[in-house]
């Protein structure tokens, strides 16, 4: 069989390695363009600041100065708000009080008993996130088997629910991330001993 098992792995652990360099390198990037976004509306700051001094001794130019304010304004409103983009999209996912307690509330009144399969990855963000679920699954009476999974190639993103086919007890499941408002794909298949699997995957950064 080809390729070889050594050879199979070897690949398989630089494509691993490759795929958290990636990651690393998106996180410092992104992290740069933000602080580099504050460091320009500091800039702009001054920039409005020195303009509105000029405007106090020449009132002949008053109109251009108010102008270029004006322009400079515009441009710092959409640095902030390129910034303020930048930032929620590297910000920890968490769920909302309300989001906490809908999902709390309708898996509490679900049939039971219901047994899930909650599968955790490597990455903290995605761990972190994973672990809120828990935490309401155990609270719910929901009863968890935990799987950690490391990391996969290619990553999953977002939450992704496999729901057992024809069962109404696992739609229940279903029903109550809809009514919290809680991002997630649904997909339907055997799910042996359990009424669904709940994978928290990676945060998408769009």
């Amino acid at each position: 069989m080809w390729p070889s098992y050594e050879t199979a792995s070897s690949i398989y652990d630089k494509a691993n390695t490759a795929l958290l360099l990636g990651l690393i390198i998106g996180i410092i990037a992104t992290s740069l363009i933000v602080w580099m976004g504050k460091v320009k509306e500091e800039y702009l700051k001054l920039d409005v600041a020195n303009a509105n001094v000029q405007a106090a001794d020449a009132n002949e130019r008053t109109a251009n100065i108010e102008k270029h304010n004006l322009e400079l304004q515009t441009t710092l409103e959409r640095e902030r708000s390129a910034r303020l983009k930048l930032e929620a999209q590297i910000a920890p996912r968490s769920l909302a009080t309300a989001q906490r307690e809908a999902l709390d509330k309708a898996l509490s009144s679900a049939p039971k008993p219901l047994t899930v399969k909650l599968i955790l990855l490597g990455d903290q963000e995605a761990r972190m996130y994973g672990e809120q679920i828990l935490s309401i699954l155990q609270g719910a009476k929901i009863q968890v088997n935990i799987n950690e999974a490391g990391i996969y190639a290619p990553p999953p993103y977002n939450i992704q629910i496999t729901l057992q086919t024809n069962s109404a007890k696992s739609l229940s499941i279903k029903n109550a991330f809809e009514k919290a408002n809680i991002p997630a794909t649904f997909s339907f298949d055997n799910t042996g001993q359990f009424d669904a699997q709940i994978l928290v995957g990676l945060k998408p950064i769009q």
